[in-house]
């Protein structure tokens, strides 16, 4: 039997899975779901049993002319091991310390259920299916340690570079791709979502990938890569839902595809059946992975970027302040002064790499822009993260405008030796600025919640702790279920406060014992509870505050006044 006459069983299988199994042993969306099992099923059954074979479309376009090799892919091999062996390094140092809030969200209603309690349930946008997956898996395995809830963001964001060397690949030599990738490997932002137990590590592997491979692709039309593209694709919407954004930048990235072909006189009906195919299969696949819950996804998303507090509307000095954080780790306002000019000229690297390969540099820049016009479209809150992905192609922009600087300056001076080394102090230089928020980043946890529970006892002794709203989360994991963090009893030495009839209810059960509340995430503590918010200003009196490394996310200790 040839391997493509396997496809028969296997489909038949599926046929029968989606015409038999008994919707009660599926998640929520079982109809959706065994229907598109019968549809998959046949199509396999069908290309499996007829002479259907894949047949590449003549070569589209001119590949862009690659520079002279400066190093031999052997040496290439080992400076990228030992750039993704620093990556590691960097990642792994406070792997261990305290989860966040969002972190320790996705463990407690998620990641320590069950498989199928992870695909049906959807309450909110912190249930990135891929990574709670993977949170369960080696929670399992390792037991509720921090590095292991952080292990699938470790894996996928050390795994970043050299897939963003494969990327670079497409418009680079050896050694501006290996700078490219060492730049990546140092930036601050990339370090924190690669100890980010979430799914943006995932978000941003699997969408380089995809659109590596969708760039491959469309240079020469290879099974592989149309394959490649699917599956990672799926992954990156796996990853984060808004991976979607990614996804439909690469439609606007192959439907520019089909006018260039059409300018050039190529005929479109094989592409367009070709890119129909790919498109219909990741559309079927994306469609089943979130069957459960497609039916509310979409308005919980919504509404849950409706409120203020989930973040900053678009062009306001809040959505500024919190940008120039997330940059530079409030490592202080000159890296972002620097950052600056530096955009500006990086424009001219960003045309060159534009020039170069058009489909790699529209398709990771398109779905973070489309995510921006969306929200402000909608009139949602914004995070800094949806630019995320944008990395990417400043990095190879920065690459490039080196490059460029180099070979003017080789010009004009006649030294051969001024555009390697002005690309390499270049490189050094920005990898510094890249890093240094890394110096305050590492000097603090991202919320210090076992030490703010352990000093709010020493603080009274024999007394109660009051976690106001925003503390609830990291209070009752690390305060009620984590096995090495600071032992209390809900409902006699800790309340859950977020309201001012439970800061009332709470006050009366400690029944004259001295207490201590606890607040962090203001801004949303304020915005969202503005009563209890006030209530604690006007009765208590802050007196430390344990500083946190994301933003917002200090952790202050009050003492009613007069105590």
């Amino acid at each position: 039997m040839t391997s493509r006459r396997l496809l028969i069983p296997f489909g038949l299988a599926l046929t029968a899975a989606g015409l038999f199994v008994p919707a009660g042993w599926l998640v929520s969306g079982a109809g959706l779901i065994k229907a598109l099992l019968v549809l998959e099923g046949l199509v396999l059954v069908a290309v499996g049993g007829t002479g259907v074979r894949f047949t590449p479309l003549p070569r589209r376009g001119v590949r862009a002319k690659q520079p002279a090799e400066r190093l031999s892919r052997r040496r290439a091999s080992w400076l990228l091991a030992g750039v993704t062996l620093v990556a590691l390094a960097l990642r792994l140092i406070h792997l261990g310390d305290d989860l966040w809030v969002d972190e320790v969200y996705t463990v407690r209603q998620y990641a320590s259920g069950s498989v199928r309690h992870i695909l049906s349930t959807y309450h909110d946008p912190n249930n990135h299916l891929l990574n709670s997956l993977l949170v369960h898996a080696a929670v399992k395995t390792f037991g509720y340690r921090e590095w292991a809830i952080r292990l699938p963001a470790l894996v996928f964001g050390v795994a970043t570079i050299p897939a963003f060397y494969g990327a670079a690949r497409l418009v680079f030599d050896r050694l501006r791709s290996v700078l490219a990738a060492a730049l990546l490997a140092v930036s601050f932002q990339h370090v924190f979502f690669s100890q980010n137990a979430r799914g943006y590590a995932g978000y941003l592997l699997f969408g380089v990938l995809c659109t590596t491979f969708l760039a491959r692709a469309l240079r020469a039309d290879r099974l592989r890569w149309w394959i490649g593209y699917v599956a990672t694709a799926l992954l990156c919407l796996a990853s984060v839902p808004t991976g979607a954004f990614i996804i439909v930048g690469h439609l606007l990235v192959v439907s520019i595809a089909l006018i260039s072909a059409r300018r050039r006189g190529d005929p479109l009906l094989p592409l367009a059946c070709r890119l129909t195919a790919v498109y219909a299969a990741l559309g079927v696949l994306a469609v089943q992975l979130y069957a459960p819950v497609l039916a509310h996804a979409g308005s919980i998303v919504e509404d849950a970027w409706k409120h203020p507090q989930a973040g900053f509307k678009p062009l306001t000095s809040g959505f500024a302040h919190q940008f120039g954080q997330s940059l530079t780790s409030g490592a202080g306002p000159l890296l972002l002064v620097v950052a600056i000019p530096v955009a500006i000229v990086g424009l001219l690297g960003a045309l060159s790499v534009l020039r170069r390969d058009w489909a790699l540099a529209l398709g990771l820049s398109l779905g973070p822009l489309l995510h921006v016009a969306v929200v402000i479209a909608r009139g949602l809150a914004f995070s800094p993260r949806f630019l995320l992905f944008l990395a990417f192609p400043a990095i190879l922009a920065l690459v490039e405008t080196l490059r460029l600087l180099g070979a003017w300056l080789g010009r004009i001076t006649a030294r051969t030796a001024w555009p390697a080394a002005v690309q390499i102090v270049g490189a050094l230089f920005a990898g510094v600025v890249l890093a240094a928020p890394l110096i305050r980043y590492y000097g603090l946890e991202k919320q210090p919640y076992r030490a703010a529970l352990a000093r709010a006892q020493a603080l009274r002794p024999g007394g109660v702790v009051f976690a106001v709203d925003t503390m609830k989360q990291g209070a009752l994991y690390y305060g009620i279920e984590h096995p090495r963090g600071t032992p209390f009893v809900l409902g006699k030495t800790l309340f859950i406060v977020r309201s001012v009839p439970a800061l009332e209810r709470a006050l009366a059960a400690a029944n004259g014992r001295p207490a201590v509340a606890l607040t962090t995430l203001e801004r949303v503590l304020r915005i969202g509870r503005p009563q209890v918010y006030g209530r604690i200003r006007n009765g208590w009196s802050p007196t430390e505050t344990l500083a946190g490394s994301i933003g917002d996310g200090s952790i202050k200790l009050w003492l009613p006044r007069g105590s």
